[in-house]
């Protein structure tokens, strides 16, 4: 039960710091408000879908097998990255690289928080093996 407090708590800060560094991407950009002042509602939206739906994923795996918090972590960016994707925020358009590309940035905050979900991990392994 532990651990799936923990993997709920990572979730949750995941979500969080996506929304947060979209919102300072939207002020270092200076993104007009009334194209992208809901941008953050939405990347909010689709973080608490994603945690429900990775959270009964989970469940569902360690009925059969143990699951690890980097597996967890990385099957929650896969069920956002589709989300946002089929919600819209992912639009093949995205990839025009125009000065306010702030839908490839979405998708790549993800990404980002992830690899920092990552190397966190990785560093209390190597700080508990020693």
């Amino acid at each position: 039960m532990k651990q799936i407090e923990k993997i709920l708590g990572s979730y949750f800060l995941i979500g969080l710091l996506n929304v947060l560094i979209f919102i300072g991407y939207m002020d270092i950009a200076r993104l007009p408000g009334g194209e992208f002042g809901m941008m953050p509602f939405g990347l909010m939206m689709a973080a608490g879908i994603s945690l429900v739906a990775a959270l009964l994923v989970i469940l569902i795996i360690k009925i059969k097998k143990s699951v690890t918090f980097t597996t967890s972590v990385l099957i929650y960016n896969i069920i956002y990255l589709g989300i946002l994707i089929f919600s819209g925020l992912g639009r093949p358009t995205a990839f025009n690289f125009s000065s306010s590309n702030a839908y490839l940035f979405s998708i790549l905050i993800g990404f980002l928080v992830w690899g920092i979900a990552l190397v966190v991990s990785r560093l209390k392994k190597t700080e508990t093996k020693k």
